[in-house]
Order: C-alpha cells, then sequence, then structure tokens
C-alpha cells in the first residue's frame, strides 16, 4: 500500500493550519490534490503552506488560505521532487518513516525516494500526491 499526502479533514474542508501529514492512500477528501498554474497545491479550497513561512530545513508543512505567497508555491523536479523556490528546499518524509501521521517536511533536496513524488498534472484535479516508496 502507498502513502499518500494528506490533511484531516471534516467532510470537505479542514481548518487552516491543519498538519500536511503522510496516510495510507485512500481517497479520502485531504488526499485529493490540485497543482493550479500559479505554482500552489490545493485541496480542501486551501494551499501547502511552509509553517510561519519559515524557510529552513525541518520546517513544517500545513493547510492554509491560498494568498499566492512564497511558502506556497511549489515547482515539480524531474525526480518527482516538489520544491519551493524561495527556500531552495523540497518537499520530505522526515527519516523516511511512511507511517500514517507523520508530518511533512522542508528538506535539502537529495534525489532520494523521501522526496519522490507522484504529482497530478496541470490541470488535472482531485488526483492523491504519492509516495514513491510503498509503506
Amino acid at each position: 500500500m502507498h502513502t499518500c499526502v494528506d490533511v484531516t479533514a471534516t467532510g470537505r474542508s479542514a481548518a487552516k493550519g491543519t498538519a500536511v501529514i503522510l496516510s495510507h492512500c485512500d481517497d479520502s477528501p485531504g488526499q485529493q490534490w490540485t497543482m493550479a498554474g500559479d505554482h500552489t497545491i490545493r485541496s480542501l479550497g486551501k494551499c501547502i503552506d511552509i509553517v510561519g513561512s519559515s524557510f529552513g530545513e525541518n520546517s513544517k508543512l500545513q493547510l492554509w488560505s491560498c494568498d499566492g505567497r512564497y511558502g506556497e508555491q511549489w515547482v515539480p523536479v524531474d525526480d518527482g521532487a516538489l520544491r519551493n523556490p524561495s527556500a531552495g528546499l523540497c518537499i520530505d518524509d522526515p527519516a523516511a518513516e511512511t507511517n500514517s501521521g507523520t508530518r511533512l517536511q522542508l528538506w535539502e533536496c537529495n534525489h532520494l525516494y523521501t522526496q519522490s513524488w507522484t504529482t497530478p498534472r496541470v490541470p488535472d484535479t482531485n488526483t492523491p500526491i504519492r509516495g514513491a516508496r510503498p509503506s
């Protein structure tokens, strides 16, 4: 079973500040993502954002109202990574946990499977972002 990028949702909504985590893929509303043309990654009407706009390694990710700021910009890299251009860091599965509930973070882009994601193509909608390694 693969792991997917997820946010805990209540029905079809989630609060601002909800942690972006890994979960076993189940196609729930919190696992449906859109990569928008403005370089944001969206689910449940909100965007993946860097907590507190802290752009260093170990910075955690959250769901936040889409405002187009630097902490919400994500660029797919050829190896499957998702890099924030302002931070120069990639979305990472810390310590290769692959456990449901593991909170995703920023880390130096390193070409490892912990940063390799299967992402939706623009303008596809409602697609899970899957980790490269099954759990």
